[in-house]
């Protein structure tokens, strides 16, 4: 079997070599991987999808930007222009205080972000708190992050000729997104 350019044996032995062993979980971690990478698209396809379903915003295009991690902070997955590290204390800070738990995320904000709220926002099936955010580098960026039943999303959504009602209708957007991945089983 070809995993990237190495070689794995398929034969038995009767026990693995220590190279083989690295091999196969590294195999393993990138078909983890490559589910969650389809989950950052879903998230990111079905956001945009509700934001253009809104009257107007054909004028003001939103790039939805997604980063999958676990509840402990690590990245799982991410869209591929997402382009901003977050460290794994602001991702674990961003969860809890989805969670409802008080954070001083709103005086220490993830790097170059401006944390301005966190809000219920109302999906099909049940409420999801999302922390809303903005960029202080990138113009017309904003932040949002919520949690699903396994996982912290975070997505900064680009939006040209931006204002405050498209900055909701984003926000609606991003939460509708979380619901639909919560409704099928993420």
């Amino acid at each position: 079997m070809v995993v990237g350019s190495a070689v794995v044996s398929t034969q038995s032995t009767g026990s693995f070599n220590t190279l083989q062993h690295y091999y196969i979980l590294n195999l393993i971690e990138v078909l983890e991987m490559s589910e969650w990478q389809s989950w950052v698209t879903f998230i990111a396809d079905t956001a945009a999808s509700v934001y253009y379903e809104t009257p107007g915003t054909a004028e003001a295009p939103a790039v939805f930007l997604i980063q999958i991690g676990g509840m402990d902070g690590a990245p799982y997955a991410y869209s591929e222009n997402f382009n901003h590290t977050f460290d794994t204390a602001e991702i674990v800070k961003m969860k809890r205080q989805a969670e409802g738990e008080s954070t001083d995320i709103f005086g220490v904000p993830p790097k170059t972000f401006t944390i301005l709220k966190d809000i219920p926002c109302a999906t099909k099936s049940e409420t999801v708190n999302v922390i809303v955010g903005k960029s202080k580098s990138v113009a017309g960026r904003s932040l949002f992050a919520a949690n699903t039943t396994s996982c912290t999303v975070v997505g900064m959504v680009d939006i040209t000729n931006t204002n405050r009602g498209l900055e909701n209708i984003a926000l609606n957007a991003f939460a509708s997104a979380i619901g639909a991945a919560i409704e099928n089983g993420v």
